[in-house]
């Protein structure tokens, strides 16, 4: 929360040119809340080094902080992207609810992601807190209203609402979000058996899941979702409470420092 606190005064100053958050996308993630609530017209930088890295991946940028810090320092090239909003709170990448929350939320407390993460193994954190959270985890049927139309689904795993492509340590879950069109891209992944999900789930890394009868896609603006379950719910892999979570896209409502090429 100190990243947030300190974002937004910064950005009420006219003397700072631009914030940069170092760190993972949790650090990102509360950087750019501190600017969003400063007004978003102070332009954010970012230079990786955590576990996850998806901003940066998503966004074009180095995932080397040295090559990032370059970026910072000298390009002149400002990215507006939209952001995806609930209540008070917003992510630039991705929200969302059901078994990607549940996971998230799990690995953010774990042990082995602190450790894992002293080898460079941060990725498989995810990996392994999802395994163990499978064997409990219930299905829900879930109505998702986007734009004022609902669409129900049955035995749903989970829900992603995406404005980049990547969620979770490099899982392209979503490859057609585009982070400055003005809508959020939508993954639903339902009627799904365990067993078979654990086979379906490597193919998310390159973004070929997209194929798979179980996983659908919705687009909007404004999104609603509801379940007959409570499900965890999810801002940026950050806590959110549980369904039901309301949605929408804030256009074009940050700036972000990019390369130049």
């Amino acid at each position: 929360m100190e990243a947030r606190t300190f974002a937004r005064d910064w950005a009420e100053d006219p003397g700072i040119r631009a914030v940069v958050a170092v760190g993972g996308d949790g650090t990102l993630h509360e950087t750019a809340n501190g600017l969003y609530d400063g007004g978003g017209q102070t332009p954010l930088g970012y230079i990786p080094s955590g576990s996850g890295n998806d901003f940066a991946r998503g966004m074009g940028l180095p995932s080397d902080p040295l090559a990032a810090l370059d970026v910072v320092l000298n390009s002149r090239r400002l990215r507006r992207i939209d952001l995806i909003r609930s209540h008070e709170r917003i992510s630039v990448g991705a929200a969302g609810a059901g078994f990607d929350a549940t996971v998230a939320l799990a690995t953010n407390t774990s042990r082995h992601k602190e450790w894992l993460n002293k080898f460079r193994l941060g990725k498989a954190a995810y990996v392994l807190t999802m395994i163990h959270k499978l064997i409990r985890f219930r299905p829900a049927k879930v109505t998702i209203t986007v734009d004022g139309e609902a669409h129900v689904f049955d035995r749903v795993l989970l829900i992603t609402v995406a404005n980049l492509p990547y969620f979770g340590g490099g899982m392209k879950i979503c490859p057609d979000a585009v982070p400055d069109d003005g809508a959020a891209e939508i993954c639903v992944v339902g009627n799904l058996g365990k067993a078979e999900l654990l086979a379906v789930f490597p193919r998310v890394y390159k973004g070929t899941h997209t194929t798979h009868p179980a996983v659908r896609f919705l687009k909007g603006k404004r999104i609603r979702i509801e379940s007959n379950l409570p499900l965890d719910a999810h801002m940026e892999g950050e806590a959110a409470g549980t369904t039901p979570l309301e949605l929408d896209v804030v256009p074009a409502a940050l700036s972000v420092i990019v390369r130049e090429d």
